[in-house]
C-alpha cells in the first residue's frame, strides 16, 4: 500500500523536480505520513520517497493489510486514518494552514475508500465519517507537533537523498522519536 500524491493541476503537465517550492512541499506532505505512521505503527512503514513517477510526486510505503485495517476497532482505524491525513496536516503546518486539495486528492479519496469499507464492516456501530476525519486530523497534528524533530529529520533527509528505506528510517525514528 502507498499513501501517494498527485498533482492535478493539468492531466498533461509535467512534473517539474526542478520546483524547488513544489519538492519542499511534496517533502513536508511526504515527511507528516512517515512520520505518523512511525509513531502509529513502528517498523511498519518501510520507505519514503519525492521522486516522482507518473503523476505521483511522493509515497510512502507501509506493510499494513486492508484485512488488519478492516478488523481495527475504532481507535485503531482512526490511528489509520491519522496517516493517511498527516500530510494534509504538515502542509497545514508548514504552510500557515494552505494546502492545495487538488494535491490531496488521493490522500482524501483513499480516506474516503477506508471509511466506507471499514462502515460496511462495522454497521453495528453509529460511524459518522466527519467526526473520525476530524478526529484523525487532530491526532495527526498532535503528533507531528509533538514529534517535530522526527519530521524535521525525514523531510530534510528525504530532500536531501530523495528517498529513504526501511534502515534509514528505523535510524531517524530511534534518533529523533521523543515518545514510545
Amino acid at each position: 500500500c502507498v499513501f501517494k500524491r498527485f498533482c492535478y493541476d493539468s492531466p498533461h503537465q509535467e512534473i517539474l523536480m526542478s520546483d524547488l517550492q513544489q519538492l519542499l512541499r511534496t517533502a513536508v506532505h511526504e515527511a507528516g505520513h512517515a512520520t505518523v505512521g512511525l509513531v502509529l505503527f513502528p517498523n511498519r512503514i518501510v520507505y519514503a520517497s519525492i521522486v516522482p513517477q507518473d503523476e505521483l510526486l511522493g509515497a510512502v510505503g507501509h506493510t499494513l493489510e486492508w484485512e488488519e485495517i478492516m478488523a481495527a476497532s475504532i481507535n485503531e482505524f482512526i490511528d489509520h486514518q491519522a496517516v493517511v491525513f498527516a500530510g494534509r496536516a504538515a502542509e497545514e503546518a508548514g504552510y500557515n494552514g494552505d494546502y492545495r486539495k487538488s494535491g490531496l486528492q488521493n490522500d482524501e479519496t483513499a480516506a474516503y475508500e477506508q471509511f466506507n469499507a471499514y462502515w460496511r464492516s462495522h454497521r453495528e456501530f453509529e460511524i459518522d465519517e466527519v467526526d473520525i476525519q476530524n478526529k484523525a486530523l487532530e491526532r495527526a497534528r498532535a503528533i507531528l507537533h509533538r514529534e517535530h524533530q522526527l519530521f524535521t529529520a525525514i523531510m530534510t533527509r528525504l530532500l536531501i537523498v530523495q528517498s529513504i528505506g526501511p534502515e534509514g528510517l528505523k535510524l531517524l525514528r530511534d534518533k529523533h522519536l521523543t515518545t514510545t
